[in-house]
């Protein structure tokens, strides 16, 4: 059921492809990435990164625990799932690594509150928690800490 949720708001659908592609690529080294849609890999490995394809099936990623720099989705599943995807998330990340999701902040797409996806990443036990304005994007960051 989580991932017919997911799938169906939208995680990992692409949307901010290319501010999630910009905020990993600030680390100025090539890196292992996990995306969650095909826009997003595109954009990944446009940008210079290796970028795995994963895909969320019976609550779990199609990827081995901490096998990749970071993880990048596009948009959020409903705050009551929310926390515990990005659990999984977070999983498939090195210690110290990223996981980043984009979210709308425009007038005519409006997405979460900022607020709300800070704490749904704390409560994922992500530390270092940013979160920046792109373009009517927010990227919201957090590193795994184990």
């Amino acid at each position: 059921m989580i991932d017919a949720v997911a799938a169906a708001l939208g995680f990992g659908s692409g949307w901010g492809s290319k501010a999630l592609a910009r905020a990993v690529s600030e680390g100025k080294r090539k890196a292992k990435v996990a995306a969650l849609s095909e826009p997003v890999a595109r954009a990944l490995e446009q940008a210079g990164h290796e970028a795995l394809r994963a895909t969320l099936e019976n609550g779990r990623l199609s990827l081995e625990d901490a096998c990749t720099d970071a993880l990048c989705a596009s948009g959020l599943p409903p705050p009551e799932v929310a926390a515990q995807v990005l659990s999984e998330c977070a999983r498939v990340v090195r210690d110290g690594g990223r996981v980043l999701v984009a979210t709308t902040a425009g007038l005519a797409r409006r997405g979460p509150d900022r607020q709300l996806v800070a704490a749904l990443f704390a409560h994922a036990g992500l530390v270092d928690l940013e979160q920046r304005m792109i373009r009517g994007t927010v990227i919201t960051s957090g590193r795994v800490r184990r």
